[in-house]
C-alpha cells in the first residue's frame, strides 16, 4: 500500500529528531525506513546513499583504511581472478571483513537496486566527496553512470544513442580501471546493470545483507518483505534465470527492446576493447568468438580497422566472425579489414 503524505512527513520528522540526538541511531532508522518499511520517498533514498558515500570517503581519509582499499584493488588487478571473477565478488568474499567493506557493499547494492534516489544529487556527492579516491571508487561510479542510461530508458527514450555516453563510460571504467571482463559482458546481457541478481543474492546470503540484496532481487517495486527466506527464494529464481532484468521497465518494453539493447551494448563493449589497443586484444577476440551471431558487418568493420588488428588471435577471431556470423552474408566490400596492411601479412598463416 502506498504511503500517505502524512506518514512520509512523520517519518522524516522522526528521522530528524533521532539523528539530532544520535547520528548512528539516525542511520539505523533511515535504513529501516528504506529497507524494511520500503518507503517510496526518494528524498530518504537519496539521504541514505549520500550517508553511505560520506561514511566510505571518511574511512578512506584514515591511512590504514586507504591502504586496505588500495591493496584490495591492486591484488585484484595483479591476480588471475580478474579474468573470471567480478570485482564486487572479490571484494565481498576474498577480502577480510571490515566496517568499511560492509559499507561499500551496502552502497553498491543500494545504488544498483534503488530506482528512487536523485541521480544528480548522488553523483554530485560521489564526485565532490570522492574526487581524491576516484580509482578506488570506480565500481560505484560505473553503477551511477549505468543508472543514467537506465533512467533515460525508463522515460521511454529507447534509442540507445541517448544513453550511449553513460553506458560507454560505465563499460570503460569496468574494462580499463577494474579490468573486470566478467562484469563487462554480464553488463551487456543484463541490459546495462553492473551487479547481477545472482551475485547480489550471494552477498545477501553469505554476508547477512539480505535487505540490501533484496533491492536488486525484488521483481516488483515493493513486493514482499525482505526476509531471509524471501531472499533465498529470489536467489533460486535468479540462479535459474527466471527473475528477468529488473523492474525499471514494463514487461512489454523489456520484451521489445531487451535483445536489441543487449546487442547494442555488446557493440559498445567491442568498441571499448578495441579502443584499449593490444592490451585488450584477447578480450576482444573472446567477445568476437562468443557474439559473432549478434554483430553486423558494418559495426565490426568500424571497430576492427586494419590499424587495430593487433594480434594474430584477434585477426583469427575476426576472420571466423566473417565466415560464420552475419558478416558472411555481406558483400566483400564490407570486409575491408581483411585486406588491410596489418592483416595482409597474416593471411598465409591461417
Amino acid at each position: 500500500m502506498a504511503e500517505q503524505p502524512q506518514s512520509l512527513s512523520e517519518d522524516a520528522e522522526l528521522l530528524s529528531q533521532i539523528t539530532e540526538i544520535n547520528a548512528h541511531a539516525g542511520l539505523l532508522f533511515l535504513e529501516h525506513l528504506v529497507l524494511q518499511k520500503q518507503t517510496r520517498d526518494g528524498t530518504l533514498h537519496t539521504q541514505l546513499a549520500i550517508k553511505y558515500i560520506t561514511s566510505v570517503v571518511k574511512n578512506l581519509e584514515e591511512p590504514q583504511w586507504l591502504e586496505v582499499e588500495k591493496t584490495t584493488l591492486r591484488s585484484y588487478l595483479n591476480s588471475e581472478q580478474h579474468q573470471s571473477t567480478p570485482f564486487l565478488s572479490y571484494l565481498a568474499f576474498e577480502r577480510p571483513a571490515s566496517d568499511n567493506k560492509t559499507m561499500r557493499l551496502k552502497l553498491c547494492l543500494l545504488l544498483q537496486g534503488s530506482d528512487l534516489y536523485s541521480l544528480d544529487d548522488v553523483r554530485r556527492s560521489l564526485r565532490v566527496h570522492g574526487s581524491q579516491h576516484s580509482k578506488i571508487l570506480a565500481l560505484e561510479k560505473s553503477i551511477l553512470d549505468s543508472k543514467v542510461g537506465l533512467f533515460l530508458l525508463y522515460l521511454q527514450k529507447v534509442d540507445l544513442d541517448a544513453q550511449a555516453d553513460d553506458h560507454k563510460s560505465a563499460l570503460s571504467i569496468i574494462v580499463n580501471e577494474l579490468q573486470d571482463f566478467t562484469t563487462a559482458e554480464a553488463y551487456c546481457s543484463l541490459g546495462g546493470r553492473v551487479i547481477t541478481p545472482k551475485l547480489a543474492a550471494a552477498i545477501g546470503d553469505r554476508l547477512d545483507l539480505h535487505d540490501w540484496a533484496a533491492l536488486i532481487l525484488t521483481p516488483d517495486a515493493l513486493g514482499a518483505p525482505s526476509s531471509h527466506g524471501y531472499t533465498g527464494r529470489l536467489r533460486r529464481e535468479a540462479s535459474s534465470g527466471s527473475l528477468g532484468t529488473r523492474r525499471i521497465q514494463s514487461e512489454d518494453l523489456k520484451e521489445r527492446s531487451g535483445a536489441n539493447r543487449a546487442v547494442q551494448l555488446t557493440r559498445m563493449l567491442l568498441e571499448v576493447y578495441m579502443g584499449a589497443g593490444e592490451k585488450k586484444a584477447t578480450e576482444a577476440s573472446k567477445l568476437l568468438n562468443a557474439q559473432a551471431i549478434n554483430l553486423e558487418a558494418e559495426d565490426v568493420s568500424i571497430y576492427c580497422t586494419p590499424e587495430k588488428m593487433h594480434t594474430e588471435v584477434l585477426y583469427r577471431s575476426f576472420r571466423s566472425c566473417h565466415r560464420h556470423g552475419p558478416l558472411a552474408l555481406y558483400p566483400r566490400s564490407y570486409r575491408a579489414p581483411l585486406d588491410g596492411p596489418c592483416t595482409r601479412n597474416m593471411k598465409g598463416k591461417f
